[in-house]
């Protein structure tokens, strides 16, 4: 049986030649036929979940547009969906509901099967069935694009190459940021987006970093201190968001934002893997949606993690071979660390909200756990992945937020599979497993979740 996760990467692999071999289904005419069709049964459920991305000059290959290019991939279609392999949708939606699902139901399933094994008949377009409402996220409108500088070649030197870019805000009053999405420029190379909130009083210090260092930007492995200069200066920083490939554009839940003060410097840490075939510069960019009105609340972006693993990674260490490895974090969400790094401060000392998360692993991750445990010891599963995957990340919404009283826990778990097996699925040089820790590199290891928090209403 062919994993979702490999079934996603066949599909990206094939080309529309490929794909015409693996159907030898006759596209069926416009008269009236036996089992479901195109118009009354297949299109409704392409068009809800398939076209956004399937469609000329769209990120996904094979358009289904018109009724006869999604009859000539209907047996990929078939194939894709029986496995789950798509629509990418990674999150077990029987835990929790969660806002904007994609995953398919049965029924759906079963619809576009069996129109694809008897024929791909197109029916009448008379006969068109109503179109499927369904809750989609993203962005209605992008106000401020921060651009990089420049264009940058990723270091060919370094497997994994963090590049720092500062980039002044250019509001003149105080702004509420309401949304983002990452606007990757080359794809192939870029593993992640994390744009940090530097405050008005330390933008000469991280343009300072820029002017010290050669070319565009400067190194920053790991936060957005330079690493190719010596320097003691501490910056007061927060995270405002981040892109992973998979990710879509994010809306913060209504009536908040992310307050941005005049003179805020953005930077944009980009994390590059020279790890390709062709290496190219790139020039990405983080859209915004602006608000110039204040908000009924503040959002705040906060990084759940063990800063442990950070400060010494073989406290997450993952064995060479070995599968199932575990690893977690428990600990009180209001009045957190973590909170305080989100740039809350004490704003949420009293209690805290949480709409959506978006975990985090790398390429050897296979499955994430994010659990509430009350404070008189009731637990409840917030959100489950069973099967991970690095190449569709997202922010998972929930359709009633969760609220976290002071005393009430927060626990993600992480699990690893660190065998030859594994790795070689997963295109992890070098096959053979070593010792896995936590660590900046793409094949190094993470165990995060970005949660978008807010103040009780």
């Amino acid at each position: 049986m062919i994993t979702s996760r490999s079934s996603r990467s066949a599909i990206l692999r094939l080309g529309s030649a490929s794909a015409a071999l693996l159907t030898s289904l006759a596209l069926g005419g416009c008269g009236p036929v036996d089992g479901p069709t195109y118009y009354s049964d297949a299109k409704p459920i392409l068009d809800a979940y398939c076209v956004d991305c399937h469609t000329e000059g769209g990120v996904a290959p094979f358009p289904y547009d018109t009724a006869e290019q999604a009859a000539e991939s209907a047996a990929l279609i078939a194939w894709a969906v029986a496995d789950r392999a798509m629509p990418p949708w990674d999150a077990d939606s029987s835990v929790r509901p969660l806002r904007y699902d994609l995953a398919l139901s049965d029924a759906h399933i079963a619809t576009l099967t069996e129109w694809a094994d008897a024929g791909a008949a197109m029916g009448d377009p008379a006969d068109e069935a109503t179109p499927i409402a369904l809750e989609k996220g993203g962005l209605d409108r992008v106000d401020v694009d921060l651009t990089l500088p420049a264009p940058y070649t990723p270091d060919p030197a370094r497997a994994d190459d963090y590049r720092c870019f500062p980039i002044d805000w250019p509001e003149t009053e105080t702004s509420w940021i309401s949304g983002f999405v990452g606007q990757p420029d080359y794809d192939p190379v870029v593993h992640h987006i994390v744009a940090f909130v530097v405050p008005p009083s330390a933008a000469d210090l991280v343009h300072g970093y820029d002017d010290y260092s050669d070319g565009p930007g400067y190194p920053c492995f790991g936060a957005i201190s330079p690493t190719d200069q010596i320097t003691d200066d501490v910056i007061n920083t927060s995270m405002l968001g981040q892109w992973a490939p998979g990710m879509e554009g994010i809306a913060l839940p209504d009536n908040t934002g992310v307050r941005i003060e005049p003179g805020t410097v953005m930077v944009l840490q980009m994390h590059y893997t020279t790890v390709v075939e062709t290496l190219a510069p790139d020039q990405s960019s983080l859209g915004m949606r602006v608000e110039h009105d204040a908000p009924e609340r503040d959002a705040y972006l906060v990084p759940w993690m063990n800063y442990a693993w950070y400060a010494n990674p073989d406290t997450m260490a993952i064995p060479a071979g070995e599968s199932g490895v575990l690893h977690s974090h428990q600990a009180e969400l209001v009045g957190s660390v973590q909170t305080q790094a989100g740039g809350a401060g004490g704003t949420l000392d009293q209690g805290a909200v949480v709409h959506s998360v978006f975990p985090h692993m790398h390429k050897i991750g296979r499955s994430f756990a994010l659990t509430k445990v009350s404070a008189d010891g009731a637990e409840e599963l917030l959100l489950s992945i069973p099967s991970w995957d690095f190449d569709w990340q997202r922010d998972y919404a929930f359709a009633e937020p969760v609220v976290f009283e002071p005393g009430d826990q927060l626990r993600s778990e992480c699990w690893w599979d660190n065998t030859a097996e594994w790795r070689a699925e997963q295109g992890v040089t070098p096959v053979e497993p070593i010792g896995v820790t936590w660590g900046e590199g793409t094949y190094d290891e993470m165990c995060v979740a970005l949660l978008t928090v807010t103040p009780p209403e």
